[in-house]
């Protein structure tokens, strides 16, 4: 396994050279100068998604064995790395069950069939209070009862205990990894609730405090594996205010979630538009949730730039601005709909984000939320026609060229075609 190619060796020797140096008793004295050199020696490796950890196991060994070298790094890592997936395919992955309080009204003869939303290939169920105690057991039952207790092991300030959960279940040896796999459908399914609940919605008057969301994220949940007495009691780290008020879940409205989920019922191919979707809710959710103006702003940028496909334009703002423009004629806005607006607002993102300057106003959140919902809505209704991130980029292309490129484009890919049909023939 070669970490480091090139001139990158010669860098690598030298922070291992100076972290075999400062050892101490199989450790390091805790300073910024040692704490930077294990990070970056990890961060520059061609495995630089491998934890510090195992780096600091590799020249541990190297420094009992009197190893010094780049190459001895090069094999020793490899065999912990080895090791260490081999100890996590090991290790048997349990089904862990997870209730999450989520401050909706759901009336009884609804919440009483346990309604299921499907996502990203998993599954979220909303039931009541009552069978969440169920599930949980006794000591799980005696906690939610007891408002202290519940404060302490959530660590959160709530008085109020939500009577709707939503239930979902997944395996891994541990609950974080479990919920690892399972982040990814929940986030997409709070960004298909708020798309569905407030989609082309304005906000008239704003006092700067409230996230635009319709459900609060939750401050906790709750998981257990099957079989163990004791739940474990998890702390979400957000914005939001213990006190939110419910969102009424009508039987309309539920039907509405489950209808606009079914397109992302299975978990979509990667770069699919699919994929671009679910990433794009995820996103949305995100900017809904901040409470703070000038986070919301950028958030909604963000979802921008990824339905645009910025990336592949070198995330310009000039490129972000002509690819949203194009919608506000579509959904029937007047004259050049928010294309000069789209192009200040990109001032005040860059303001925002090279100066530190929040020069924002309510209207400005308003318009880019507008313009990033008109461009998803595009991507649902388009997602048949063009599967790919690879065809909403070329679709993007072609759009901006003009006739006569596109004529001259059709001609090169006949062409194309022609050759390589006599090439194939060729015996």
């Amino acid at each position: 396994m070669s970490l480091w190619e090139g001139k990158e060796r010669a860098t690598a020797q030298d922070l291992i050279k100076w972290l075999l140096s400062t050892i101490r008793n199989g450790g390091w004295p805790v300073d910024r100068v040692n704490m930077v050199a294990i990070d970056e020696l990890a961060a520059s490796s061609s495995k630089s998604g491998s934890r510090s950890t195992l780096v600091m196991q590799t020249l541990r060994e190297m420094s009992n064995n009197g190893k010094k070298t780049v190459d001895d790094f090069e094999v020793i890592f490899e065999r912990h790395l080895r090791d260490k997936k081999k100890t996590e395919l090991s290790k048997s992955k349990e089904t862990w069950h997870f209730f999450i309080p989520i401050k909706v009204q759901v009336a009884n003869k609804i919440i009483h069939t346990q309604p299921l939303i499907r996502i990203l290939g998993e599954e979220f169920r909303f039931i009541s209070l009552a069978s969440v105690e169920r599930r949980l057991g006794k000591e799980g039952r005696d906690t939610l009862r007891n408002k202290s207790l519940l404060r302490i092991r959530t660590r959160t300030k709530s008085t109020d205990l939500p009577s709707v959960f939503l239930y979902t279940s997944a395996k891994g040896s541990s609950w974080h990894l479990a919920w690892k796999d399972l982040e990814p459908a929940f986030d997409a399914l709070r960004g298909m609730i708020e798309l569905t609940f407030d989609f082309f919605g304005f906000r008239l008057i704003s006092d700067g405090q409230e996230a635009r969301r319709s459900v609060p994220h939750p401050l906790w949940m709750t998981a257990r594996k099957r079989g163990k007495t004791s739940p474990e009691w998890i702390h979400f780290i957000t914005d939001e205010d213990s006190e939110a008020k419910a969102f009424e879940l009508t039987r309309k409205r539920l039907s509405g979630v489950q209808k606009n989920a079914s397109i992302l019922a299975k978990k979509p191919k990667r770069r699919s538009t699919l994929s671009l979707i679910a990433n794009c809710l995820r996103l949305y959710s995100q900017a809904m949730d901040a409470r703070f103006p000038h986070l919301s702003f950028l958030g909604f940028w963000q979802l921008g730039e990824a339905i645009t496909n910025a990336e592949a334009v070198g995330g310009k703002t000039d490129r972000v601005v002509a690819r949203l423009a194009w919608h506000g004629a579509r959904i029937g806005l007047k004259g050049s709909g928010y294309k000069g607006i789209l192009k200040v607002l990109a001032k005040k993102r860059n303001a925002i984000v090279h100066s530190g300057i929040h020069d924002l106003e309510n209207d400005d959140i308003n318009t880019i939320k507008l313009a990033c919902e008109a461009a998803l809505d595009w991507l649902f209704r388009t997602h048949t026609s063009l599967p790919t991130i690879s065809h909403v980029e070329h679709y993007y292309r072609l759009r901006e060229s003009s006739g006569t490129d596109i004529d001259a484009i059709n001609d090169c890919i006949d062409y194309v075609k022609k050759t390589r049909r006599k090439r194939n023939n060729q015996p």
